[in-house]
């Protein structure tokens, strides 16, 4: 896609809840991807998104068509977040601004829930980029996207078909996000499916975690260093499945107050710091049992290397001088959904999100 060169014009169309969309005032390149992501719209969403502009102020809309190439919409407190405002208050489009914020005219009122093209506009770029913040927190967890045979070889037996089933959930909870999002019968029901798949993986967060212990009573140091390595992969997937269901209730239930979202991400993160914590002194004392088998006869044993190598890859991913990437990537989720949104608009009706 070339640069686009915007020119000066007069109009700023203004929403309520400080939403704007107006003429990109300086040379945009949208395929810079460091700055920029298109969204993915099936051909339902892009017609949607393109009825935007036949429901605009006439000045603006014929701006777009005529002498503009590209449109921003910013959206100060989020798109999830003022979605969800504008269903409970709404709200209403009203003022048409210049570049310098003067009044130009005003507008007839008009209830933006009460026209379903201006709201599906709305809700689906909502969809869309959500399920782009979901993608990019979905990339940290690293056991969730493994494939199903790769899981099925650190698994316990009896733990199998319990955890694959909310893992397989999961991932099509996530992987449909953008569709499943604006069908409310499909959405609410979806919501009761992640809070159960929360409980097992909490259940099971708490079983490896005493597997993980019960390692450490075998004899022998490199039995327990193999089965606490099973365990720990096993709790890793257990607290990914954790986090991606707190999160994704969060985004399909589309409950975005303050003090809901601040608890979550502080009672989580606790969560995380503190298994973490069991876990560091867990390998730390299997690392101990090792170091004291390398002295006197046992210093040339090369499985003792081994092992010592493979300890210290277990014991990187529970470092406790640095944060961990869990409670960081759910962190960036729930802030992302009041965190000021530019949504960029072509007349080809491609959508792009900016990311800086």
């Amino acid at each position: 896609m070339p640069e686009f060169e915007s020119q000066e014009l007069s109009n700023v169309i203004s929403f309520e809840d400080g939403i704007t969309i107006e003429p990109v005032k300086t040379t945009v390149n949208l395929d810079n991807t460091a700055r920029f992501k298109k969204l993915a719209l099936n051909e339902q969403q892009i017609g949607q998104v393109s009825e935007l502009a036949r429901y605009l102020p006439a000045a603006a809309a014929t701006a777009m068509s005529a002498a503009q190439d590209v449109y921003v919409m910013t959206v100060p407190k989020g798109l999830p977040y003022t979605l969800s405002e504008f269903k409970k208050h709404e709200g209403y489009m009203n003022t048409l601004r210049d570049s310098e914020g003067h009044f130009v005219k005003q507008l007839p009122l008009q209830k933006v829930v009460s026209n379903p093209l201006v709201l599906g506009a709305f809700t689906t770029v909502a969809a869309a980029s959500g399920q782009y913040f979901l993608a990019e927190i979905n990339s940290e967890m690293r056991m969730i996207r493994q494939g199903i045979d790769k899981i099925t070889e650190f698994l316990n037996d009896e733990k199998q078909s319990e955890l694959l089933s909310e893992v397989s959930f999961v991932k099509y909870v996530f992987q449909n996000y953008s569709s499943i999002i604006q069908c409310d019968v499909q959405r609410i029901a979806t919501v009761t499916g992640l809070q159960s798949a929360k409980k097992i993986a909490n259940k099971n967060v708490e079983f490896y975690t005493r597997a993980l212990e019960s390692s450490l009573s075998d004899s022998d140091v490199y039995k327990s260093i193999d089965s606490a390595s099973k365990a720990k992969d096993s709790l890793d997937l257990s607290m990914q499945l954790s986090a991606m269901s707190t999160l994704l209730e969060v985004y399909y239930s589309q409950n975005f107050d303050s003090g809901y979202l601040s608890w979550i991400e502080d009672f989580e993160t606790r969560y995380i710091v503190s298994h973490n914590s069991r876990v560091n002194d867990i390998l730390n004392r299997l690392a101990g049992r090792l170091d004291n088998k390398g002295n006197g006869v046992w210093r040339k044993d090369e499985r003792r290397v081994e092992y010592h190598e493979k300890l210290l890859k277990l014991l990187e991913t529970v470092n406790m001088n640095d944060e961990p990437v869990l409670c960081g990537a759910l962190r960036s989720g729930l802030r992302s959904i009041t965190e000021e949104t530019k949504i960029y608009f072509t007349k080809d009706s491609d959508v792009y999100l900016s990311v800086v």
